[in-house]
This record gives C-alpha cells, structure tokens and sequence, in this order.
C-alpha cells in the first residue's frame, strides 16, 4: 500500500505522458525499469506504461537472446524477424527504442531507419543499430539513416542494458527540458 501511495504521489508530480525510474528490490531480485506515467495517475495511485523496444533482426537466436536480456530490465520487448514486419510494428505498437540488425536479407537496417523515420518524423522511437559488421562506413550509413548509436555484435548484455537506459533517460531529460 506505501508503494501505490508513494508511487501516486510521483506520478501526480511527474504528470501524464512524463518518463519516471522506477527501481524495485526485494529479497531475490533488484530491477531498474523506466516507465511512462498513464493516463489514471491522478485519480488511482498511477498507472504506469513500461518502455517499449522493438528488437528487429533476421537471426532467432539474437533475438531470443537480446529479449531475454531486455526481459530481464524489465522492458516490454516486441519482435520482429525483417525489415518490413519492423517498419509495420513500430507504426501500429509506437515503440520507444528500436534496436535494429543492419544487415538482413530484402530490406536492410538502413532501409528500416529511413522508413520509420520518414513515416514518424520527430516522433520517431529511439533506433540504434546492432551490427555484425565493423566499418566506420557501416557505422556511418547506420547514423545517417537515423540511428542514435551503433553498437557492434557482439554487444554485452550489460552494455545493451547500459546503453538503452542512457538513450531513455536522455529522451526522458529532452521532454521534461521542452
């Protein structure tokens, strides 16, 4: 009950749409998570919307393994296996974070990044690039499409986690700042 009314008052301070951290331990398990407060925040204790990543690469290990690891950050992960299945998703489900493979048979990640961003504009999510490949050409494509960061395969699962709380915290910071 101290937590619904704690996390109330938070979210009443916060205000609606607005980015909020939230770190829980109990006797097993400590979990950092961010979280956009909801629309009932006022009236129930808040709600809260757990941050959305779409993780988009054709390979199914990588993408068992990057969702078990975002699971486990407590991150609402969504799937995708290629390039137009991603640019659909992050239409229809508007997900925070999109960490996308570069290379993919049919429509690469530079082709997503430039979709989604053409389609979304500045509401575009968050995109980083996830890349076997390890020229600075790669990474420079991957950022003039539209990606925030490039991060090399394979990546830690410590420094993907790192990585996507920084990138939301600093979107958190930007919308609070405007």
């Amino acid at each position: 009950m101290a937590f619904a009314q704690g996390f109330g008052k938070l979210c009443k301070l916060a205000g609606f749409g607005a980015w909020v951290r939230l770190a829980i331990a109990t006797r097993w398990r400590h979990v950092v998570c961010f979280v956009r407060v909801g629309e009932r925040h006022a009236n129930l204790g808040g709600t809260a919307i757990v941050a959305k990543v779409l993780v988009v690469d054709d390979d199914s290990e990588i993408r068992h393994l990057v969702k078990g690891v975002l699971d486990r950050a407590g991150y609402d992960v969504l799937e995708a296996c290629d390039g137009r299945s991603a640019v659909e998703i992050a239409g229809a489900d508007r997900p925070d974070l999109v960490l996308l493979d570069m290379s993919m048979p049919e429509r690469d990640g530079v082709w997503v990044a430039s979709e989604i961003r053409s389609r979304n504009g500045k509401d575009s999510p968050l995109m980083v690039a996830l890349s076997a490949r390890h020229q600075p050409s790669d990474r420079e494509r991957a950022l003039k499409a539209g990606c925030s960061l490039f991060l090399s395969k394979p990546c830690p699962p410590s420094r993907l986690r790192e990585t996507i709380r920084t990138l939301l915290a600093d979107k958190q910071d930007k919308v609070l700042g405007s």
